[in-house]
């Protein structure tokens, strides 16, 4: 079984936090839709609440063994891609519209990025 990981982007001060899932001890509370990428209330390590985007670890890793996630931006050797959750699977994003599963391509890839920490790499 595959472990289940999250990580969260903090919306006001920009960086990013791991998340163990235990640690929440149940207080998740969803903003917006379904989807992993969804507005959140979680807690910090130090026991404070804060606000963030959650993304979660797609199962898969990069060929360099990195762990991808939801939000993360791909490279293969000319195309980047977008890591998306969509109708209950992990995808990737080429051009803003074509769609392949991510475990076709992920071995293939390097993560690059991700949309939140690197927003300029939407644009290239």
């Amino acid at each position: 079984m595959e472990e289940i990981k999250f990580r969260a982007w903090n919306v006001e001060e920009k960086i990013m936090h791991d998340i163990a899932f235990p640690s929440w001890n149940g207080m998740i509370e969803v903003w917006a839709n379904n989807k992993p990428q969804t507005k959140v209330q979680y807690l910090t390590q130090n026991g404070e609440e804060d606000m963030g985007i959650l993304m979660q670890y797609a199962g898969l890793n990069d060929k360099n063994g990195i762990e991808i996630c939801d939000g993360d931006t791909l490279l293969d050797d000319e195309d980047f891609y977008i890591v998306e959750f969509d109708e209950g699977c992990f995808v990737a994003i080429l051009d803003g519209n074509i769609i392949f599963p991510l475990s076709e391509i992920a071995s293939d890839c390097v993560v690059i990025g991700n949309i939140h920490d690197n927003p300029e790499l939407l644009e290239e």
